[in-house]
């Protein structure tokens, strides 16, 4: 995928979970702010991903950078829209890309 590819601005978010009087709180601090390329997912995909639900799904792809982590428990803001990593996230070598499967977090 070529650099202009990755035409949108997106946040990476890791969480902290915080324990209170029994309750556990969930905080999110930013990471990185990267360059991405982001794509809905059509029906077809969504059913090898195992994603048959209504919500809307994509798939991120990020430059590699040794300047950040990603895991499953990550979170990705994209304006307005944060969206939950579903899978573990893939790194392809040959490319020096991240793909990450999401779905837009409706909480």
């Amino acid at each position: 995928m070529r650099g202009t590819h990755y035409r949108e601005r997106v946040t990476i978010q890791t969480p902290t979970h915080t324990t209170t009087d029994g309750e556990i709180a969930t905080t999110w601090s930013d990471t990185a702010d990267v360059r991405a390329a982001i794509e809905p997912l059509s029906g077809r995909e969504l059913w090898a991903a195992q994603q048959a639900q209504a919500q809307t799904s994509y798939r991120v792809r990020l430059r590699y950078s040794a300047s950040y982590t990603l895991s499953a428990d990550c979170r990705i803001v994209w304006g307005d829209v944060t969206l939950r990593i579903t899978s573990p996230p893939r790194r392809d070598v040959l490319r020096n890309t991240w793909t990450l499967d999401c779905m837009e977090d409706e909480s």
